[in-house]
């Protein structure tokens, strides 16, 4: 019976290694995607690697990775760099609430800057949800089904053997694993590797199951060195009645790193960012230049893709999985942990905010009702006036002016805990018990190298204690999300402390190891181990190969514990 404490007696069985097809020219024109297994179930983590071909050699392109459903809506997005251009690889922690349906993950780069994105690979992800009642209803009045025949085929291109240190394993064992790798030949040679360890039992669902190894499209060397390389944003841009709009200047404006970036948009309003490196996700601003066009809309374009048809499949070992998949989640439950916990390094990027030419704290003066009247009472290069229909405008003072109108002229920016408005009423009405700090740039030399255009008239920085400040909702409308680097993290494998610290306490999960980033030596050598789970089944190794020059290969091993 599956989860209880065993001994394993393994009987190891070596298949032979084979290797992909790629198709009219060659290997080096195609990517190749490697998944750790086939399919997924909420609450899981997806593990992928992306191959690239030997067109690629050299080059560094901003490799965007989508997560889509079947109507083309993203669930998961983020950007990934390969290594010497060689590959990348990343992970998506599947949400609890995931619903169930037939999913694509794609691989993406932008082509000079085009509004059609290039697609590098693309590979379907059936994803279940264990607690969905609408499956369960499905399943009771479908019949089994064996998935469709969709494995790749392969050639000899690469052999990849693989064997086990010893052939006896039981319950917590350390497992070591060895891998040779040689060509058509049996020569050996070096190789980058992908490792996946599963419980097989659990992730076989059929005679045909949908392959982990995913041949993606044919990308010619003029196409790979014309991806553009660093990461982006595709932006409509648009005037307040939604019409496309051309604008000759954009600025886009970065809180979370202090950054400015400047773009235009064509006859079509289509805007293409490039961002400065950055991981995770982070909010832009965009605004239009006061002497062209200040009010604008931006709105973020999704990638144009094909939308995919394919069947999602349910029969019995599913029915099965999902029963174990809820069997597990309540052992982590009762034990007030996750199956699968990632914990990406933390590692926060250093920004240091431009120095105002003048620093006022608020807190030393004495309470205002707002910001005007404090300025109107507290002499400094900012001040406030009404207007006839008793409306707030604002002017920064012009040091350097020789004639009598000492103030910019034009609309000065006012950045709010980093969220801009050239709203200067509401700015002029907020409470200044709110406030903690203001800065003033001024001076013509610090708001031209820190704001450049944007600075013209001057530029109010406003620091308060407000936890999510608001600002005017037709300037708010510009502040947009967008997706940065993924942040590494390691699969999380089973430890010794944690093992031996928890004698009593079952340990199982249908992915046992992944690793990406195995590397041979040079005579096609490489070893790796992990640490065996408390369970009683069949387990696959496969191992995906690729040479310096392109070639891949394929390599599977499968053992039994008794």
């Amino acid at each position: 019976m599956k989860y209880c404490k065993f001994i394993l007696w393994t009987a190891a069985l070596l298949i032979s290694t084979t290797a992909m097809i790629f198709g009219q020219g060659g290997a080096g024109n195609h990517c190749v995607v490697h998944l750790d297994k086939s399919f997924y179930v909420n609450g899981e983590v997806m593990w992928y690697k992306l191959y690239l071909p030997e067109t690629f050699r050299g080059q560094q392109p901003a490799i965007k990775v989508k997560l889509i459903d079947k109507e083309g809506d993203a669930h998961f997005e983020t950007f990934l760099r390969p290594g010497g251009g060689r590959f990348t690889h990343g992970y998506y922690k599947i949400p609890f609430d995931f619903p169930t349906g037939m999913y694509h993950l794609v691989f993406l780069a932008s082509e000079n800057q085009a509004e059609r994105p290039v697609l590098l690979a693309e590979s379907a992800v059936p994803v279940y949800n264990d607690e969905s009642r609408e499956l369960a209803a499905e399943m009771t009045q479908a019949p089994p089904q064996a998935t469709e025949a969709t494995e790749s085929s392969f050639s000899e291109e690469l052999q990849v053997d693989i064997s086990l240190s010893g052939d006896k394993i039981s319950s917590r064992d350390p497992v070591s694993v060895s891998v040779t790798v040689r060509d058509a030949s049996g020569r050996p040679l070096q190789a980058n590797l992908s490792v996946a360890v599963t419980d097989w039992e659990l992730v076989n669902l059929g005679v045909n199951p949908r392959p982990t190894v995913k041949t993606g499209e044919t990308i010619p060397q003029k196409t790979a060195t014309r991806l553009d390389t660093a990461l982006y944003a595709k932006v409509k841009i648009t005037d307040e009645a939604g019409t496309p709009l051309q604008a000759n200047v954009l600025g886009v404006f970065s809180p979370k790193d202090h950054q400015w970036t400047y773009t235009t948009s064509n006859t079509a309003g289509f805007s293409f960012v490039e961002l400065q490196s950055f991981s995770g996700v982070k909010s832009i601003q965009f605004l239009g230049y006061e002497k062209e066009t200040e009010s604008i809309r931006a709105e973020l374009l999704g990638d144009r893709l094909p939308l995919f048809e394919n069947p999602l499949v349910f029969n019995k070992n599913i029915e099965k999985y999902l029963d174990l998949s809820r069997r597990r989640k309540k052992i982590f439950q009762h034990r007030s942990a996750l199956e699968f916990e990632l914990n990406p390094p933390q590692t926060p990027e250093p920004h240091t905010p431009p120095k105002p030419d003048l620093v006022i704290e608020v807190k030393d003066y004495e309470s205002f009702d707002n910001i005007a009247t404090f300025f109107r009472e507290v002499p400094k290069p900012l001040r406030f006036r009404l207007d006839k229909d008793s409306t707030y405008y604002a002017e920064v003072a012009n040091p350097q002016a020789l004639s009598r109108n000492f103030y910019y002229s034009g609309k000065p920016l006012f950045i709010i805990d980093g969220k801009i408005t050239r709203n200067a009423d509401f700015v002029g009405r907020m409470p200044t018990d709110q406030i903690q700090e203001i800065g003033l740039f001024f001076r013509r030399a610090s708001m031209r190298e820190h704001f450049n255009v944007f600075g013209n008239s001057g530029v109010v920085v406003i620091t308060t204690s407000i936890p999510d400040v608001e600002i005017p909702e037709d300037e708010a409308e510009d502040i947009l999300p967008v997706t940065g680097l993924q942040a590494e993290a390691p699969f999380p494998v089973f430890h010794p402390d944690q093992l031996d610290n928890n004698p009593h306490l079952a340990f199982f999960r249908p992915q046992l190891y992944w690793n990406p980033v195995v590397e041979t030596d040079e005579n096609g050598q490489a070893s790796f181990s992990f640490y065996q789970s408390d369970d009683r089944s069949t387990f696959r190794i496969e191992v995906v190969a690729q040479s310096e020059d392109g070639r891949m290969g394929r390599g599977v091993l499968e053992y039994e514990v008794k």
